[in-house]
């Protein structure tokens, strides 16, 4: 509040200086409060870490009898930006695996997350629900990746699985009493079918001395074939 050494004087207050940042609201034409414009955009690590406004008051002037007009002054404010803790960001996903992908075989693309905050980067730690037990995850500065676990990946079984992954920052930020922060974000996996050998055990037939060509040789040949839709052709090597 500004001091007067007229009585019963009131005031106004006016800023200049990052308009698009800050406003002042009087109160009581007594007090005034700086505030921050709705939607003005504050970042601790694009911007400056301070701003200075020019703050001006002007009395009301008097007295009337002699009719002195009405007197500003002024004084700049300096305004200083205190760093937080923000959430590391990464959009949902959609992965793609070969099936027949062994354990610890890794997903699809990399997990990059991206934290605001400086004492964050390559510090940001990916994990799963604890009951997940078809999927894991490997990380290491700040890059996650989504691994196979305990879920054979058979297209011919599953083609598709979701599942979400935890992002998680250190909370080291210098006015973060909330502590560490946790995102999350959706991933799809998708399995690729690829070709798979066929089946087919070895196998003993009896044929009588003599037999004419072309006469069948015991009970038919059967082979399988993981993959669904396949026509299977037989020939002799040895």
């Amino acid at each position: 509040a500004p001091v007067d050494p007229d009585a019963g004087q009131t005031h106004s207050f006016t800023i200049t200086g990052q308009p698009k940042r800050f406003k002042i609201h009087t109160i009581d034409n007594k007090r005034a409060k700086i505030t921050v414009v709705k939607g003005a955009y504050l970042d601790f690590e694009a911007f400056d870490k301070q701003f200075v406004v020019a703050v001006r008051v002007t009395d009301f002037g008097g007295p009337i009898t002699a009719e002195s007009p009405a007197i500003t002054s002024g004084v700049d404010c300096t305004i200083y930006l205190i760093d937080v803790n923000e959430p590391p960001l990464l959009d949902d996903m959609a992965l793609w695996v070969e099936e027949n992908t062994p354990r610890n075989g890794a997903i699809g693309k990399p997990l990059v997350a991206i934290d605001p905050d400086a004492a964050d980067r390559g510090r940001l730690k990916y994990t799963l629900d604890n009951r997940e037990r078809r999927f894991g995850t490997r990380y290491s500065n700040s890059i996650g990746q989504l691994i196979v676990r305990n879920e054979p990946m058979n297209y011919e079984a599953t083609t598709r699985y979701t599942t979400t992954v935890y992002i998680t920052d250190t909370g080291n930020a210098p006015h973060s009493p909330q502590g560490a922060l946790t995102t999350d974000a959706v991933l799809t996996v998708r399995v690729i079918d690829v070709n798979e050998r066929p089946n087919i055990e070895n196998q003993r037939r009896l044929v009588k001395e003599n037999s004419p060509v072309d006469r069948f040789i015991g009970t038919n040949l059967i082979a399988t074939d993981p993959d669904n839709f396949q026509d299977l052709t037989y020939e002799i090597t040895a």
